[in-house]
């Protein structure tokens, strides 16, 4: 932790000293290692400085330029985090929109199965916060996005399917369309076949 510390003070004063035109690196790394002190000790306020400065990053950081992809990611989870914390729909909306708006920027053949399975599966919880049925409708397009985007041997396409068929479960659920019964069903079966395939 002492190591931790200590490259988190470094990173702090090389900020200080650098130039705004190259601020964004730096404060993603600051935010990084915010981020991982948080998650060893728990500590709420480096969750927040590493909210703040990625924030910081994306707004110094064209719209244009590739890194404002990743500046937003980390963004989202931060945003995430900080919505299991508090219940805080705000903040789920927040991590939503940089999703969004990360997928929206990325070339749809560049487009990250992580990426796209992680914004549907928040779409979801806020779903089942809301109950409004466009996040659900949209939690299974990005999610059929994901599976489309994961090459079939990926070892991550089975929770990338399992995600998609809790989608469907819920649509079930909500609708009682039969459809979307069997949609869950054979992406469970598929990714249950896929596991197997694997040992």
């Amino acid at each position: 932790m002492h190591d931790l510390d200590a490259t988190i003070n470094y990173t702090e004063m090389a900020l200080k000293a650098t130039p705004d035109l190259n601020r964004a690196t730096w404060l993603h790394n600051l935010d990084t290692h915010l981020r991982i002190r948080y998650q060893r000790t728990g500590k709420w306020q480096d969750l927040e400085d590493a909210i703040n400065y990625t924030k910081v990053a994306v707004e110094e950081t064209p719209e244009d330029h590739p890194d404002r992809l990743r500046w937003l990611g980390s963004l989202g989870n931060h945003l995430e985090s900080r919505y299991e914390q508090t219940g805080n729909l705000q903040d789920l909306g927040d991590s939503i929109n940089c999703g969004q708006e990360a997928v929206a920027a990325t070339p749809e053949d560049d487009a990250s199965w992580a990426q796209l399975s992680n914004l549907g599966s928040r779409l979801n919880r806020r779903y089942k916060q809301t109950r409004h049925l466009q996040d659900l409708e949209d939690a299974i397009n990005y999610a059929q996005k994901a599976v489309a985007a994961t090459v079939e041997d990926h070892p991550d396409r089975a929770i990338i399917l399992t995600n998609l068929a809790k989608h469907w479960s819920c649509q079930y659920k909500r609708t009682g369309d039969l459809r979307a019964l069997g949609a869950a069903i054979g992406y469970r079966e598929e990714a249950w076949t896929f596991r197997i395939s694997l040992k």
